[in-house]
């Protein structure tokens, strides 16, 4: 590039400038979650494959359908953002005051343009394409765990809640958003903030982000309440043992009661419901709270909700692996009556 500078709208510059900012976080905190969720379902594997006698065809199950499957076509999701830091870069440089574009050259700033839109449409497709497979599999898992003789009984509740027709929608809006973010027409008009399509703002995907944290409510609620219907015998057993077998009961409660998941799934619609306002859209990267704010949930949340199947198998072979090594909270022997079939002995090691 060479030639006289070029006049630069600054805040033009300045939002390039933290778009590659963002992106290149977003790619690190991405990078980085994915990496420990590998090192999670790795181990997940490997429980499994000790337990198998013990689980029976639901392992295959669990394992070929809910941990590889979903995790392999999550991976689309973080490459295609590593991939689209390039177009980044490109749209900064284009957009800056040392750019030095002349209306001659003007073509490397289309080729920019254009860099930007294939990135966005790739990845609003493969985000799409990423949330419409899991959906089907988690809900999948869910329904299938009904009939299987395991020891986390309160899956059970689960029954009346897709009964609703609340599984079945989330995986009929996931294949509207599909359809309707893989059309080239709606690669760039339509883009807000948001990562991948999960949250440009279409109505298809904004009611699949509400879908699933109608759903962790009400199995966290149902939990407790039947947590309160024993609750002197909860009590009794958290009360036993020396402080940290107290604090570890508590801990696991909490993951057995679905708690941590619902409280996430209530910040990402919460998010996703105030980002895609017309103001905060076009004001947020000038926007010192709302920009740092941004990356954390763009960067971490939302890929947790991208991953949901593979998060939710792993929170299921915790639960089953609970019961079955008799640490469950609430579902163990001394609190509930479980039938010993729930309940088999360790496997020699």
């Amino acid at each position: 590039m060479s030639g006289a500078p070029a006049s630069r709208d600054p805040v033009s510059w300045r939002f390039a400038v933290h778009s590659v900012e963002a992106k290149l976080a977003l790619v690190a905190i991405e990078t980085v979650l994915l990496g420990v969720l590998t090192w999670f379902f790795l181990h997940c594997l490997v429980a499994l494959f000790i337990w198998q006698k013990h689980l029976g065809s639901w392992l295959s199950q669990t394992a070929g359908k809910l941990l590889i499957i979903p995790y392999g076509v999550t991976w689309l999701y973080v490459i295609t953002n590593l991939l689209g830091v390039k177009a980044y870069i490109l749209e900064a440089i284009s957009a800056g005051p040392g750019s030095l574009l002349s209306p001659p050259a003007s073509t490397e700033l289309d080729d920019a343009d254009r860099s930007l839109q294939r990135f966005f449409f790739i990845s609003q497709c493969v985000g799409s394409v990423t949330l419409t497979l899991n959906s089907p599999s988690s809900c999948s898992n869910m329904e299938g765990s009904q009939t299987t003789d395991t020891p986390v009984q309160w899956r059970d509740l689960l029954e009346g809640l897709y009964a609703l027709g609340l599984g079945k929608a989330e995986n009929l809006l996931g294949i509207i958003d599909f359809v309707w973010a893989c059309q080239p027409r709606n690669a760039f008009e339509t883009i807000t903030i948001g990562s991948a399509n999960l949250y440009r703002g279409y109505p298809a995907a904004r009611v699949a982000v509400f879908a699933p944290l109608i759903v962790n409510v009400a199995v966290t609620l149902l939990f407790a309440y039947r947590a309160w219907q024993a609750r002197d015998l909860v009590i009794k057993y958290i009360s036993q043992g020396h402080g940290f077998a107290k604090t570890e009961k508590v801990l696991i409660l909490i993951v057995e009661s679905n708690a941590l998941w619902c409280i996430f799934s209530g910040i990402i619609a919460l998010w996703e419901g105030k980002i895609n306002s017309p103001s905060l859209a076009q004001n947020s990267s000038l926007d010192s709270f709302w920009a740092f704010f941004s990356v954390i949930v763009d960067g971490a949340l939302v890929p947790l909700l991208v991953l949901t199947a593979s998060i939710q198998a792993i929170h299921v072979t915790l639960l089953i692996l609970l019961g079955i090594s008799g640490k469950s909270t609430f579902f163990s022997k001394d609190i509930v009556p479980v039938p010993a079939s729930r309940l088999p002995k360790a496997p020699k090691t």
